[in-house]
């Protein structure tokens, strides 16, 4: 009775800190955090000095489902706008349903404008283009400003976004000279996204805060005047720009990278890489005058590695770029069929050895959409045999039938022939294999190991990698190649094992790799099978005794009677499984040590224990009427997804009603709980 007045007047809420009180109401919807001026007299109106505005979807929903017409939205936000306090620093607008009346978007950015706007976010749909007002212009505190479908055209009167740092314009329209305009005017710009509608002749990028530039658009050429901070530089220019048309400049190889001293990642597109190679009067240099001594990484989009002047400007980058440690190629393979003749190109990369070219830094090269013909294997040898450091080398192929693996193998067979300069070729074949990891991946078959490939596709390599064994293969990635699955010829220790397969009638193969499996001691076993009829599992899986992850999706579970227990076991996930309850019961309580649980069971369930001493994380996704917490004290998150649920009468005859919990005072730890029943 003594602390009954206490209590009342311990307002825990009307006392909260104003920080606290506005990050509460910057998390929350429009609609919602003004109705929190119920609360108190203290939150009365405290929405209204939020310095954060976000008008988004939430907020067009909730005035259609009170019938309000589209037209009174602007007219609700009004009235809310003028009981507003204070500046507004940050305004989100997105997903404005339509139709779209684009004089109220104009009343509410000047609105906003007023208001020391600092970031501004204009999402507007596809369709006719917003054109900005020149009202956002006048923002002197402007530091993000992102544009989606609008139309740019600063005013005269415009003078400098001077604490600008972020731009983004996202499907815009302006012009070469307005977007000159606009960048050279943002004295502080760091980071920039540019995603231009209209087609673009010539530009100059005057921003000497500048490190970060994403450049989209249709472009002719491109000039760096003055960005001695540009760090990472991506240009993927669309292909269907005109290289010969009359430009007001231009802008070749040298000159480009030679006002990018500071260029640490590079990521260029075909037709920028022909546009610099056009400006050239004379022969592309054997090296750049100014070496690339930042550059690191190296990214070059649809390569024509058969056409002269394209191999002749990769190998002058990297040539240029002492410190380079990353390279990666995608190949065009329909201008490769288109150019033909393929012998000059290969005639200038067998001359690259004696050339005297050392890439002591590189570590990492991945080559995409490679067909295996002659300048690409030559350009792979030459990686190989001048990259002492290499570490690890992807080869994607451009196209391998389903069913005839035989591109694969081949470009497999005739990598494994290539010379390496790394020191561990010097020693050793096999450790090599392993070490420069070179890779591959198919449209089934993805990133398998040289390595592996022995075991995998057969004896196709040479005899120093067959029956490898050791530490080294203690992970065993098993993948579907068409639903072929190859015998392993592992020896040794299986501690980890993937299978993936598309069709049911390789069920048989599965049960005896599995089998294989519990006999090398499995520790981690993910199986994925695909939809329709399910996998029985084998009685076999529960013989491994040192099981630690187990992951099955679309099978069957019946727990023989010999099971003991999955001693070892910290993480169970079972998706689309058909269990019954007391089997499902049973495999969770001979689980001891169990940390994390994830159910999703197809069959209906109607009651189930849970008895997991140790465990900590549940999310059950299953069709079930009641579930009880018997043996949990450690169990800190929940999450209970009950989809239809039958709540009439069940087997036994005792209607249980809704979906029951039953937690009982074990459960101390109880953090997060989370419970949505969807029935009908």
């Amino acid at each position: 009775m003594t602390e009954a007045p206490c209590r009342r007047t311990c307002d825990i809420i009307s006392n909260l800190p104003d920080d606290v009180t506005d990050v509460i109401l910057m998390c929350l919807p429009l609609q919602d955090a003004i109705r929190t001026s119920i609360l108190s007299r203290k939150w009365r109106y405290r929405w209204a000095k939020v310095p954060k505005l976000t008008l988004n979807h939430t907020l067009w929903e909730y005035t259609s489902t009170c019938k309000v017409r589209a037209r009174l939205n602007s007219r609700i936000l009004y009235h809310l706008f003028s009981l507003r306090q204070g500046p507004i620093n940050e305004c989100r607008i997105s997903n404005i349903p339509e139709p779209i009346h684009f004089h109220e978007i104009d009343n509410l950015i000047f609105f906003v404008s007023r208001n020391e706007l600092e970031q501004l976010v204009l999402e507007l749909p596809k369709g006719e283009k917003y054109k900005l007002p020149s009202s956002v212009f006048t923002c002197s505190k402007m530091r993000h400003l992102t544009l989606h479908y609008c139309v740019v055209n600063p005013p005269p009167t415009f003078q400098a976004f001077s604490k600008l740092i972020r731009l983004q314009l996202l499907n815009v329209a302006i012009s070469d000279k307005s977007l000159e305009n606009l960048i050279s005017r943002c004295p502080m710009l760091e980071d920039m996204e540019l995603d231009i509608a209209d087609p673009l002749n010539y530009i100059e990028i005057n921003a000497p805060k500048l490190r970060s530039l994403n450049f989209g658009s249709k472009l002719n050429s491109i000039c760096f005047k003055n960005t001695p901070l540009l760090t990472d530089v991506s240009i993927i220019v669309a292909n269907d720009v005109n290289h010969d048309s009359a430009n007001r400049g231009t802008c070749n190889l040298v000159e480009f990278f030679g006002s990018l001293p500071a260029l640490k990642n590079l990521c260029l597109g075909h037709s920028i890489i022909k546009t610099l190679i056009t400006g050239i009067i004379d022969r592309i240099p054997v090296k750049l005058p100014m070496p690339l001594v930042n550059l690191r990484q190296i990214y070059l989009f649809d390569i024509c590695l058969s056409d002269l002047d394209e191999i002749r400007c990769l190998l002058c980058l990297i040539k240029s770029s002492p410190y380079l440690e990353e390279i990666i190629v995608i190949i065009n393979q329909a201008i490769n069929k288109e150019g033909g003749d393929d012998l000059p190109a290969l005639k200038l990369l067998e001359a690259q050895y004696d050339s005297g070219i050392k890439l002591n830094r590189l570590t990492k090269v991945r080559l995409i959409d490679v067909n295996g013909t002659k300048v690409e294997m030559e350009f792979i040898k030459l990686l190989l045999a001048t990259s002492p450091m290499l570490e690890k080398m992807m080869i994607s192929p451009y196209y391998i039938e389903p069913e005839s693996p035989q591109t694969l193998v081949e470009i497999l067979k005739e990598v494994n022939k290539f010379q390496r300069a790394s020191s561990q070729a010097r020693k050793c074949q096999e450790e090599l294999a392993i070490e420069s990891a070179i890779c591959l991946s198919m449209q089934l078959m993805i990133f398998l190991r040289v390595c592996l490939c022995e075991m995998l596709l057969g004896p196709v390599f040479c005899r120093q990698n067959r029956g490898m064994t050791g530490p080294k293969f203690q992970n065993l990635l098993l993948m579907n190649h068409s639903g072929k699955i190859y015998q392993p010829v592992k020896q040794g220790p299986i501690k980890e094992c993937r299978i993936s397969i598309p069709k049911s009638k390789y069920f048989p193969e599965v049960d005896n790799l599995i089998f294989f499996l519990s006999r090398n001691g499995i520790e981690y076993l993910v199986l994925e099978l695909p939809k329709g009829e399910k996998y029985k599992l084998p009685s076999s899986v529960f013989t491994s005794s040192k099981m630690i992850h187990l992951t099955l999706h679309y099978c069957v579970i019946n727990l023989p009677t010999t099971f003991q227990l999955f001693g070892k076991l910290l993480r169970l996930q079972l998706f689309n499984v058909s269990i019954s309850e007391k089997h499902l019961e049973k495999l969770i309580s001979r689980c001891p040590l169990l940390e994390d649980m994830e159910l999703d069971i197809s069959n209906p369930l109607n009651y189930i224990q849970v008895n997991a001493p140790n465990l900590k994380f549940l999310n059950f996704g299953s069709k079930i009427i009641s579930i009880c917490f018997k043996n949990t004290p450690l169990l800190a998150d929940v999450s209970i997804m009950a989809d239809n649920v039958n709540h009439g009468p069940v087997e036994d005859g005792v209607n249980h009603g809704p979906v029951k919990l039953i937690v009982g005072d074990d459960n101390p730890r109880l953090e997060y709980f989370i419970i949505k029943i969807l029935s009908n």
